[in-house]
Formats: C-alpha cells, structure tokens, sequence
C-alpha cells in the first residue's frame, strides 16, 4: 500500500490552487460583503508547550512559540532519522482548519486572507464564493448577512467532521484487511516503521508507507526488561539505560490483527523466533527441621 509521491507537477498543480484561493480572499474582503472564509488558528499554550516537549525529547533544540520558529524547527529536523516523527510532533499539536465569516489568517499556511475557491463541485463553501464573486464581478449585493454566513460555515465545518470519521473508517477498514491478509499468508513479513509515542504497557510504531498504527508491548521484547520514563518518552531499563526513545526507527512484524475491535499488536522483528523466557526467582521453601526459609535445590550437607 505505498503512498503516491509529491511530485514536481502535483506541486505546481497546488501551489496554483493555494494562490487563487488566496487571490479571491483578498477580492472578498476589499468588496466588504458578508463572505465565508477558510481559516485556522494558532496553536493554544498547550499544544505550544506540548509541541515543545516532544521535539526536545527527539533532540531537536527547538521551542517553538512562532509559525516562523516552526519553520526552524522544521528544518532542523530535515534530513535526521527524526524528521518524519519530529513533523507528525508538529502536527499533530495544530488546530483544525474550519470555514468562518470572520477572517482570522490560516496559520498553517501562513496567509494573511484565505478560502476555499478552487472545488465549487465538491464543496458547498467553494460554490458560495463562486456566487460572491460573481456577485463582485456584477456590482450586486447577496441577499444573505454574516449571522447566515455564520449557520452555512457551523454546517459545513460540522458535515466536513463526518465526512473526515467516515473517511478514516474506511481507509481503516480496508487497511485491517491488508494487514489481516499479510499475518495469515507471510506472518515474518518485516516492515520498517518509526516510535511515535511510548505508553506504559509499551510502544505506538506507525509505519510511514500505510500509517498504519499499532502496538509493541514491552512484554513481548525479550531481550530487556523495559518500561516507560515518566515523561513517557523513552523505554528504559530497571538500571536506567535508555533502549528506546520517540523518532526511533525499528522493523517489526505483525503479532495480532484485531479487525473486530480495529487494532494491529507488531513485535519487533528479531524477537519473533524468540519465545518470552521471564526468569523467575528460586522458590522459597522452609527447612523442615530448623522451620527457617531454605532455597529450593539447597541441600544439608550430610553429616
């Protein structure tokens, strides 16, 4: 399931698309009417610290507080082993772009005036800029005010949240197949995939050709005793050495496909031949003469 390349004229393609819509914005908010723009905020102190965070514990020096200083960081990361990782931090901390009769910028973009212009068969906001725009065009005022501009945007920004779940049930569905299919025909396939947050019971890999997401649990790796630093950045052995952290790249196989409850188990690919063999203390057991504990195997010496 590979991904399809950025290529040059795809780029194009978009960078054209990126700067009529930013054309059209700019027209609308010269007319002064009432219109429904594409806007998106900055990230909340939260999501700052949060972004922050994460980015040092990849080892990029980098707090971002700026789209500028993001940028920074970006480019910091460009070329490391963290750079997928160190861009899903990113990410994964911005708001979610919405349509608005207020024009607020698009952070993400980093333009001042934005909307959505360029797929008027496919998105209802898109086909009402055509209107205002041609209502520009004419010298006509629409009958519609900001406080309708308001319901349009609540609306779409609300059928576009379900059309996004309905898209990444599918996309889901169809990728638990796959890898259902893969662990039952050729279960030692090995993929390459990438930490991408550490919890207790173990590590969340995503592997970059599906996104696909699944878990390896610190039970199944068993050349260590591992468990997660406080930050949950890290697995780390009980003396404190540092086996793991979030940006590592690891292979590993699938161990579980959970198509009912939409899970995916991987293990780490050198430990599949490897059975789990937990060492167990000696069993005490009392002396029966002296009452007091005695190690199992210890034998009195005879007299």
């Amino acid at each position: 399931m590979p991904r399809s390349e950025s290529k040059e004229a795809y780029r194009l393609i978009e960078d054209c698309m990126l700067l009529a819509n930013r054309a059209v914005a700019e027209i609308l908010i010269g007319s002064e009417m009432p219109s429904i723009y594409r806007v998106h905020e900055e990230p909340d102190d939260e999501q700052w610290a949060s972004m922050g965070m994460e980015l040092q514990a990849l080892g990029v020096p980098k707090l971002p507080q700026t789209r500028q200083e993001i940028n920074e960081a970006v480019k910091l990361a460009a070329g490391t082993a963290v750079e997928y990782t160190a861009n899903l931090a990113i990410l994964r901390n911005f708001k979610r772009a919405e349509y608005s009769s207020t024009q607020i910028g698009h952070f993400g973009l980093a333009f001042d005036d934005y909307t959505h212009f360029t797929s008027p068969i496919r998105r209802y906001p898109d086909l009402l800029v055509h209107r205002m725009l041609k209502a520009v065009e004419q010298g006509k005022q629409l009958p519609i005010s900001s406080e309708q501009i308001d319901v349009i945007a609540m609306h779409c920004n609300e059928t576009e949240r379900k059309a996004d779940e309905l898209e990444r049930q599918s996309i889901e569905k169809k990728r638990m197949d796959h890898y259902g299919d893969i662990l039952n025909t050729s279960p030692t396939s090995a993929f390459k995939g990438y930490i991408v947050s550490i919890k207790g019971k173990g590590m969340i890999v995503e592997l970059p050709d599906s996104l696909q997401r699944g878990m390896v649990t610190f039970a199944s790796i068993t050349s260590d005793w591992l468990e997660a630093n406080k930050e949950m950045t890290q697995a780390k052995t009980r003396g404190g050495k540092v086996r793991y952290t979030i940006g590592d790249e690891v292979e590993v196989a699938l161990a579980k496909v959970d198509t009912a409850r939409g899970f995916v188990d991987f293990v780490l690919a050198d430990q599949i031949a490897q059975p789990r063999r937990r060492e167990r203390r000696p069993r005490i057991q009392p002396d029966l003469k002296t009452g007091q504990p005695r190690r199992r195997g210890k034998h009195r010496r005879r007299r």
